[in-house]
């Protein structure tokens, strides 16, 4: 009797479900980005806003795109999510070491598929910095490297606007993604 108790008061809750994280479902096209900051030490801080970005998606990866910071001018940064690593990354690898600036330090960039379906996902980024003294000039790929030892913990939400299915292309101009399809095939599918 009580362990039919247990799994009727386990069925009546809100389990998360493997439903809720399909990443076969992710498309390549083009999404609005929603940064959404739980925590930031940084300055100058980290991405929150909105921003329209390309998601590049294939059986075996998908390519994220970031914002490299909220002050400075606009610069994309990309990630690959491997099926391999179970869709997560981490910059450097973890076989990797190099300082963020000239002076020393280290950083760590963790990235982590947590949900996805065919209208969006999300994507965990915890960040940590550790600077040696405030540098000038990076030896990194990144926009903007801390002034000061830091830690952030944002939500990446990827919603799809447009869908680019092949034959299209996604391509950049400047920074404005769009899709451009051969002239004769069918147009790329709208969001849903």
């Amino acid at each position: 009797m009580r362990r039919l108790l247990i799994a009727g008061a386990l069925a009546a809750c809100n389990l998360p479900t493997t439903a809720a994280l399909d990443p076969s479902t992710v498309v390549t096209g083009i999404y609005t980005l929603t940064a959404t900051s739980q925590t930031d030490t940084c300055d100058p801080p980290r991405f929150v806003g909105a921003a329209t970005v390309p998601v590049f998606a294939n059986t075996t990866s998908i390519e994220i795109t970031d914002e490299d910071s909220s002050v400075t001018e606009t610069t994309f940064a990309r990630y690959d999510l491997s099926a391999a690593s179970g869709y997560a990354a981490q910059v450097p690898p973890a076989t990797a070491t190099f300082a963020p600036c000239p002076s020393g330090g280290s950083f760590s960039l963790d990235f982590t598929l947590t949900a996805a379906n065919p209208t969006s996902f999300d994507v965990s980024d915890e960040e940590t910095w550790s600077i040696v003294s405030p540098c000038p000039d990076t030896v990194i790929d990144a926009a903007t490297v801390p002034a000061a030892s830091c830690a952030t913990r944002r939500t990446l939400h990827y919603a799809l606007v447009q869908a680019c299915a092949t034959p299209c292309t996604l391509i950049m101009t400047g920074l404005v993604p769009s899709c451009t399809c051969p002239q004769g095939s069918a147009a790329a599918t709208s969001s849903p």
